[in-house]
């Protein structure tokens, strides 16, 4: 949840809380993480074929599956959102909370879930924020 991005030029590759794909206290996005098992399982078996990768190489590529270009955008979205909503006060919280589940149910659960592309994401985050009150646009906007 509040998790910086693993280094990726390491040896070893991580998964779960590790790798910073859900949140170890509290296991949020635990779904997201058991749906990206799969794929990346799938091309480690692929790759542990090719005998010349090296620890590095391997653990590189294996990266480059957890953590491609878009899913690495939308954590830094998911990350100055908490930023901010960290800062807020309770007053606060609960008109962005009021005005998020004013969404359409796709949107919030897609965010949520971590399952919006990252233009879907954009789109939703604007309209969250054209729709918000103004003591929480300049929350976001640090501007308070």
């Amino acid at each position: 949840m509040n998790l910086p991005l693993p280094f990726k030029k390491q040896f070893v590759l991580g998964f779960g809380g590790s790798a910073s794909m859900v949140h170890p206290a509290s296991g949020y996005m635990v779904g997201s993480l058991l749906r990206r098992a799969p794929l990346l399982a799938q091309k480690l078996a692929t790759f542990l074929k090719e005998p010349n990768l090296s620890s590095l190489e391997l653990a590189t590529k294996g990266w480059e599956i957890l953590w491609p270009y878009e899913l690495t955008q939308r954590h830094k979205l998911y990350q100055y959102g908490l930023r901010r909503l960290m800062s807020f006060d309770e007053s606060k919280l609960r008109s962005f909370f009021s005005n998020f589940f004013r969404l359409s149910t796709n949107e919030w659960v897609g965010f949520l879930t971590n399952t919006l592309p990252l233009p879907k994401l954009v789109y939703v985050m604007s309209k969250m924020f054209i729709n918000s009150p103004l003591k929480v646009k300049l929350g976001m906007l640090k501007l308070n």
